[in-house]
């Protein structure tokens, strides 16, 4: 059943949003707070050519940044919307629990990445630009770990994938307030962005990171 199929008997339902007071609309304040702090970060001139170090730190500044606080607003604006229509919408329940999923592999993603990807390409840059040899294992150890992250990225995109479908490629139903469409609308904001951001890591960062490592 379609995310519009039930407005007829949930218009109740979501006149309750309408009216969810100063908790929600500091939710909302936080998801456009987000987009606002991501607008501030200028794009990367150069993608192909900026260092190594400089392109993570772009990436963690403006997309890490951005997912944490985004994912965060979302699913505390998910959990409201879905006890409201929790009659009327049950779909919702599932958008949640989806979001859940994401939002957890997510964060233990960028953690990851920050924590120990991202320092390890740092290191075979700082190497490269001393043109200090490095033994053949030490450079092989970029591999495994970009080929692990790129591995999560698909996992990622298959959940969003998920989370599109539940919401009928977020469309809000006809009738639905305007959390509801704030929702649909920081979803698909918050996919296009990760979209980007494992486009940027797939097809730049990591060819470029294993393409160093091979010449230190």
């Amino acid at each position: 059943m379609t995310l519009d199929s039930r407005t007829a008997a949930s218009g109740a339902a979501y006149d309750a949003c309408v009216v969810f007071g100063p908790k929600t609309e500091e939710i909302v304040r936080s998801l456009e707070e987000a987009s606002r702090l991501e607008a501030r970060v200028g794009e990367l001139r150069g993608p192909d050519s900026a260092s190594l170090t400089k392109f993570i730190g772009y990436l963690i500044d403006k997309h890490h940044v951005y997912a944490r606080r985004q994912a965060a607003a979302i699913v505390a604006l998910l959990a409201q919307l879905s006890a409201a229509h929790e009659q009327g919408q049950p779909e919702l329940a599932r958008v949640l629990d989806l979001f859940e999923v994401l939002r957890r592999e997510l964060l233990f993603h960028m953690e990851k990445e920050e924590v120990s990807l991202f320092p390890r390409i740092i290191q075979t840059e700082a190497a490269a630009t001393r043109d200090e040899p490095q033994e053949a294992t030490h450079a092989r150890s970029l591999r495994d770990p970009i080929r692990m992250s790129m591995d999560e990225h698909d996992g990622l995109c298959a959940t969003l994938d998920e989370i599109r479908a539940a919401t009928n490629d977020y469309a809000p139903p006809r009738g639905a307030c305007a959390n509801y469409r704030t929702l649909c609308r920081a979803l698909r904001d918050l996919e296009l962005d990760l979209l980007h951001l494992i486009y940027l890591e797939d097809r730049v960062l990591f060819p470029r990171a294993l393409k160093m490592g091979r010449r230190t």
